[in-house]
């Protein structure tokens, strides 16, 4: 880690031990803020905050750089990273290193109107190949993220028109959870999650014992106590894959085993979904994908995504994105099937149910 990025963490730890959460949460907001301004302030500070990142990253034989920035949750730290991606994109060119353009936002910047405005606009002019961006936390099925949903619907659709004006940019957005397949139907060629999506193990320093299981057809994670309903109800998991159809009994399951065996579940969730988005292209039936989208739990809440998205144009334009990273141009949108390899079936040696 870079020295300044992990000074910054040493003090945000020791404030934490000191303080209640409360006044932790304020004190780390305005620190957060002091340290990214005097960054932007300080020309000497943030060339060698961005060396340290590229050599950390080529080291780690990165295939395409990633700006060190701040949470963005104003205008001003928006700026901020912009500059940033500026220093970055300068000097990554300098050591023969691809660059993209990251950013990473607090959920609550989808309620900023303006912030997502220049947000957009400096997307539609960026000239870099690659946009990666991360809304940290951001859970879109809760009930009070009415305006986020709708300012989040509006972002889809500006990415889906700059990417049909100009096909060789690629969008990539970490974090994405139970925004996962909607993201990915729409505008966003590679998407990431955890695991086990939106769902946390530990809160206040204690383990969740049982923690969520992850429902593919809402597209929303189920507490325990909705889970064992739903086995009284039906006797089995409402869900065919290889880990649902093998639990039977959930009195029986220990913590360990319900902690290895969600994440699997949750793997092979993200299978399906990149098979379904998939054969769409490949049978060029868009159709499908908007089937699967329409019984999610996040489009019932809110019409998260209107007919007249870039949905339609998925045929034409999502390109496999981890092609598009090694620099290979696809023309065939049949290539997109390299996505579905089933990564699900190797994962129970992968998932170990001691938690670390």
């Amino acid at each position: 880690m870079p020295k300044a990025l992990r000074e910054y963490a040493l003090s945000c730890a020791r404030q934490k031990e000191k303080l209640p959460p409360d006044e932790y949460a304020k004190w780390k907001a305005a620190f957060h803020k002091k340290f990214w301004t005097e960054m932007y302030e300080d020309p000497k500070r943030r060339i060698q905050l961005v060396t340290e990142t590229l050599d950390l990253e080529l080291k780690s034989i990165a295939k395409v750089t990633m700006a060190p920035g701040p949470l963005i949750d104003s205008q001003q730290l928006f700026a901020t990273a912009v500059k940033m991606n500026d220093v970055t994109r300068q000097l990554s060119r300098t050591k023969a290193a691809e660059p993209s353009t990251y950013l990473l936002f607090h959920k609550r910047a989808l309620s900023d109107d303006r912030l997502m405005d220049d947000v957009i606009s400096y997307i539609e002019k960026d000239d870099s190949p690659l946009t990666i961006l991360k809304f940290k936390g951001l859970d879109l099925t809760e009930s009070e993220r009415i305006n986020e949903r709708e300012a989040y619907k509006e972002l889809l659709l500006q990415l889906s028109l700059v990417r049909q004006k100009n096909p060789t940019r690629g969008f990539a957005l970490f974090e994405a959870e139970n925004q996962t397949f909607p993201s990915a139907t729409v505008a966003f060629d590679l998407v990431s999650t955890s695991f086990t999506g939106q769902d946390t193990d530990v809160g206040f320093g204690k383990a969740a014992p049982y923690g969520k299981w992850y429902d593919p057809k809402e597209m929303i994670q189920r507490d325990f106590g909705q889970v064992q309903r739903l086995m009284r109800t039906n006797g089995l998991l409402p869900h065919g894959c290889p880990v649902c159809r093998g639990i039977t009994n959930l009195g029986a399951i220990t913590a360990d085993g319900w902690y290895s065996d969600r994440r699997t579940h949750y793997c092979f969730c993200m299978q399906e979904f990149m098979e379904i988005i998939s054969r769409a292209i490949k049978e060029n039936n868009v159709e499908l994908a908007r089937e699967k989208r329409e019984d999610c739990q996040l489009v019932h809440s809110s019409s998260q995504i209107a007919d007249s998205t870039g949905l339609t144009t998925l045929s034409k334009h999502c390109i496999p994105s981890l092609v598009r990273l090694f620099s290979f141009r696809v023309h065939n949108t049949r290539a997109i099937q390299s996505m579905a390899v089933p990564l699900a079936l190797r994962l129970p040696s992968m998932v170990r149910s001691k938690r670390v």
